[in-house]
């Protein structure tokens, strides 16, 4: 993960180039031979790394990510910031129940006056993964401009 960091990150686009993917290619790789080894407590500081690795701007694997986080909460304990990053995972990787759960996780963590509004930015990023996921499926069913599709 460092490796991609420092050899293939764009800090201009926020995106890994095709080499920072392979690197993190690898240390996914690495993370899943990890934790094939069935270890009592998995490393909570990797999983951090591995949540960014397995993101939108790495490898696009929302469902690897969020259960990534899941290892980040339990080595550190629960908080509202991190079940409400879950929420989105979640609802990124389509599984609309684990995110609901996650949400409420994150409204029971967090204090009453603040409740209607991490409420709302969840919503509004929910709105957002619905529209580009719309959107990514209009071209893709126009097919990509320029490939004479």
């Amino acid at each position: 993960m460092q490796q991609a960091s420092i050899v293939g990150f764009d800090q201009t686009t926020q995106s890994f180039s095709a080499a920072g993917k392979a690197e993190l290619a690898k240390a996914a790789t690495s993370w899943e031979r990890y934790l094939a080894l069935d270890p009592k407590k998995p490393d909570s500081r990797v999983a951090s790394l591995m949540v960014n690795a397995y993101g939108p701007s790495g490898l696009n694997e929302p469902a690897k990510s969020a259960n990534a986080l899941k290892v980040v909460i339990e080595g550190r304990g629960p908080s509202a910031a991190l079940y409400s990053q879950l929420a989105v995972l979640a609802y990124l990787a389509g599984n609309k129940r684990e995110s609901d759960i996650a949400e409420q996780r994150a409204l029971d963590l967090t204090p009453a006056s603040k409740r209607k509004l991490v409420k709302a930015q969840l919503a509004t990023q929910r709105t957002q993964i619905d529209s580009a996921k719309q959107q990514a499926a209009q071209e893709k069913s126009q097919g990509a401009p320029g490939l004479g599709g």
